[in-house]
């Protein structure tokens, strides 16, 4: 008998932003952040949308030079009066843009993604190039009641500094700061389309799921047990017009995306999914549009199965992998 282990994740996506646009050339790179957010309230949570739980970020590439003396510095209108009060976000500051949302900035580079966390308008790390510039749209604890559109424009809220040493050649003088030079401004663009959801997603935002034991003849004869991932979607009010777009992901990537079947972390050792309503494989890497049916209650459920990959022995010892399904509502 072999002692194997499978991890699975499932989380859920409720947002989108639209590809942002991107202008590079410098001295003063521009980088535009532009697009539709959709915000699908759930009224169990207030209207709140706290950081790292919904993904509304957007990104632009920054290709300026890098410097160890870098940062990125919010901006605003120098005709502005006032102190601008910042938000505090699960850890975060954002900066308020009006109807109870905030932006949250960062950068992700090859060191992965750095957010803004303290009050001073700087993200004070070196800046790599090629990098990102991000902007998240969440709300704060007490979320906010506002249904409706809007949007919000600004075209050069932040820019990013470099020092006079590695910059003076091919970057702007800042005049605010006379040790700095501007590489690159960073302009927002962004329309809020915000609605109480009508539909629901209940489910766990993290699930394990373990296999403790499993012998060779169990996996390759296909009598491995099966485990379930309950998803159920409640839709009211919806009129079956608007979709429902639903993407799975795995960490150790696929083996026949078409036939749900992903890698794990061990050679010739896979696993199935299929939707537990149907028997249907769950198609792996590509968007997955589910209607959203007025008034009805929709099982999303997802059965996990571990499979042989090709004919090669499999040796035993422990496995795991990570699959996420992101449920975008539109």
């Amino acid at each position: 008998m072999f002692n194997f282990r499978s991890w699975v994740w499932l989380g859920c996506l409720l947002a989108s932003v639209m590809a942002p646009v991107h202008a590079a050339k410098f001295p003063t790179e521009t980088i535009n952040i532009s697009g539709t957010v959709n915000v699908n309230k759930d009224p169990t949570d207030n209207g709140n949308v706290p950081f790292g739980r919904y993904i509304f970020v957007g990104s632009s590439q920054y290709t300026g030079p890098s410097s160890l003396n870098s940062h990125m510095r919010m901006q605003f209108d120098p005709n502005t009066t006032g102190t601008i009060h910042w938000g505090h976000i699960d850890g975060h500051i954002g900066l308020p843009i009006g109807n109870g949302f905030y932006l949250v900035f960062g950068i992700r580079d090859e060191r992965g993604e750095i957010w803004q966390s303290d009050e001073t308008q700087l993200i004070n790390v070196a800046v790599k190039s090629p990098g990102e510039v991000m902007v998240s749209v969440v709300t704060d604890e007490t979320g906010t009641d506002y249904v409706g559109d809007f949007s919000y424009n600004a075209n050069s809220i932040a820019f990013i500094n470099n020092d006079v040493t590695s910059s003076n050649a091919v970057c702007q003088k800042n005049a605010a700061y006379a040790n700095d030079f501007i590489c690159a401004v960073v302009g927002i663009n962004l329309h809020f389309h915000v609605s109480n959801s009508t539909c629901q997603i209940i489910t766990a935002h993290n699930m394990a799921f373990i296999w403790a034991s499993l012998s060779p003849s169990e996996i390759s004869n296909g009598s491995a047990e099966t485990k379930t991932a309950p998803v159920t979607m409640r839709c009211s009010n919806s009129g079956g017009v608007e979709p429902i777009a639903v993407t799975f992901t795995s960490s150790t990537g696929t083996y026949d995306a078409d036939q749900g079947i992903v890698k794990t972390s061990r050679a010739n050792l896979g696993l199935q999914l299929s939707w537990a309503s149907n028997g249907q494989p769950v198609v792996m890497d590509k968007e997955i549009d589910i209607p959203a049916f007025a008034t009805s209650t929709e099982d999303l459920s997802v059965n996990a199965k571990p499979v042989q990959l090709g004919s090669e022995t499999i040796l035993g010892g422990n496995f795991s992998t990570q699959v996420t399904m992101n449920i975008e509502y539109r």
